[in-house]
This record gives C-alpha cells, sequence and structure tokens, in this order.
C-alpha cells in the first residue's frame, strides 16, 4: 500500500515530471479518489464526493435531476397539481420519506402499489391535514373529547373504522373494514394534504419490505417513477416509523406496531380512559 506521498510521486514519474515541478502542475494531474489541496498536497476526497462519483457511474439519478424539488412553501402547489393529476410524489414525513398519491383517484392508488411492489391486500393509511379532518375517513364519533388534539400532529397512526361514505377510492384497501389515519407532524405534507382538500395514501419510500428511508438518496431508484420528489433534508429519527394503534373497539386500544411513539401514546390514551385489549 502506498502512502499519499508515495502516489503522487507515483503519478509525477508517470507524466514526466520531477520532483520540482510547479504547483499548477501537480494539481493538473488527476488521481482517482484523490485532490489537491491550495499548497499541493495529495488527499483523500470527501466520501459524500466520492458517493456522488460513484452514483454517476452506476447510473444512479444525479442530484441535480430535473423532478427533484426542495420542501418549501413555494412548492406546496406543485405537489397539489401533481396528486390532482393522478400522480405520485416523494416527501418527507415526521418519521419516514414517503411515497404519496390521492386517494381520491383509483389510477393514482394502483399505481402507488405497482411502484411500492406491494400487494393490495397489505392495507395503505391515509395522511390527513388537520386532527379535525381524521372523522371525515374513520368513525371518531366514539373517541373521547380531546383524544385526538393531544395524539394528533405527531408519529402516531389511528386505525378507525372506516366510514363507507367517505371520499376514499375503493381501489384503496379493498374488502378492509378499518383505515390508518395520520397527521404527522411535519408542516410541508400537512400543507399539501391541506392543498388537495383531500386525503394522501400514503407508504414509506422503498421497495415493499426494504429498509425504511430519512433521506431521498437512499430511494433514488424510485425517483423516476414520481412526478416530484421533495428534498426536505434528513429526517432525524430512528427508521421505527409511526406507532400505530387500532381504536376500532371504543374505550380499547390495541398495538399494532410500537414505533416511535410508543410510551407516549399509551400515556395520553390511558390518560382518556381507554384500556389495552390485552388486559
Amino acid at each position: 500500500k502506498f502512502g499519499m506521498f508515495e502516489v503522487r510521486q507515483l503519478c509525477l514519474a508517470r507524466n514526466g515530471i520531477s520532483q520540482k515541478a510547479s504547483r499548477l502542475q501537480m494539481q493538473s494531474l488527476p488521481v482517482a479518489g484523490f485532490m489537491y489541496t491550495s499548497k499541493g498536497m495529495l488527499l483523500r476526497k470527501p466520501a459524500q464526493r466520492a458517493r456522488r462519483l460513484h452514483s454517476r457511474q452506476v447510473g444512479c439519478c444525479p442530484q441535480t435531476s430535473s423532478n427533484l424539488l426542495p420542501c418549501t412553501s413555494d412548492n406546496v402547489d406543485a405537489a397539489v397539481r401533481a396528486l390532482k393529476n393522478g400522480n405520485v410524489i416523494a416527501l418527507p414525513t415526521d418519521t419516514l420519506y414517503g411515497l404519496a398519491a390521492s386517494a381520491q383517484i383509483s389510477s393514482a392508488v394502483k399505481r402507488l402499489y405497482t411502484i411500492k411492489g406491494r400487494p393490495d391486500s397489505t392495507p395503505l393509511a391515509i395522511c390527513v391535514a388537520d386532527p379535525q379532518d381524521v372523522g371525515q375517513y374513520g368513525d371518531a364519533a366514539s373517541l373521547p373529547k380531546g383524544l385526538l388534539s393531544a395524539l394528533l400532529p405527531g408519529p402516531v397512526t389511528l386505525v378507525l373504522r372506516r366510514l363507507q361514505d367517505s371520499a376514499l377510492s375503493d381501489s384503496l384497501n379493498p374488502g378492509v373494514l378499518s383505515i390508518g389515519v395520520r397527521v404527522p407532524g411535519s408542516d410541508f405534507i400537512r400543507a399539501v394534504a391541506r392543498g388537495l382538500d383531500g386525503a394522501l395514501a400514503l407508504t414509506s419510500a422503498n421497495i415493499s419490505g426494504g429498509k425504511s428511508t430519512t433521506h431521498p438518496e437512499e430511494f433514488s431508484e424510485l425517483w423516476e417513477h414520481c412526478e416530484h420528489v421533495f428534498d426536505g433534508g434528513r429526517i432525524v429519527a430512528e427508521r421505527s416509523g409511526s406507532t400505530i394503534v387500532d381504536l376500532t373497539i371504543p374505550g380499547r386500544y390495541k398495538i399494532i406496531r410500537d414505533g416511535s411513539a410508543l410510551d407516549a401514546t399509551i400515556k395520553v390514551l390511558e390518560a382518556h380512559d381507554f384500556q389495552d385489549v390485552k388486559v
């Protein structure tokens, strides 16, 4: 193995340049995986840049992809237009990056299943803008006053009995009598749902069975299938996703997935006189 000095000397010798060659000459010599400083020192390239170079070499989508947009208020309208046109978008929640489509458009829901590689027998959750919107899609009539606002917005998915006369597409979870509803603690996705004036069908941004993602680069193979990918940077959270709790039985709760807010969710539920179905 060669050190940095030996690599530089080999490079100079290969090109017929003496050790006293000017710094300008030395800096013009490309060495894969290395870079020259302003003083002519040969250093390894930063790992992040090396990863980007590797991504281009293996054909991954570059960071300058035309469908990659920042998560700003100026881009909410672009997200809403894409959803209304039946397209799929990718965007961050408060736990993971997700793939979203309009839950009211049958073809959009089917496309979401296709991109995800997920059988339609596996239910999708929906995302709405505000806690008061939950009752438009799931039966929240029996829930104690203040429960929804105590749990939401936040990293919690509430499973309720699905309202059969809701605006949700029949293609969404066919044959399933319940519906998982989210109000993420994320301003951008809530603004999109508010602009859509409807629910988003939502699933994690990865191939079914794959690792959940907290940064757009982690699901770059899916970018081409999305109308837009909204980049909110890295989500600083564990990859455990939201806590999923079944509230279909009045006064009882059942934890379906521990997720990232288990203890806080149980504390709120029991403060509202809910009991675990196991008790």
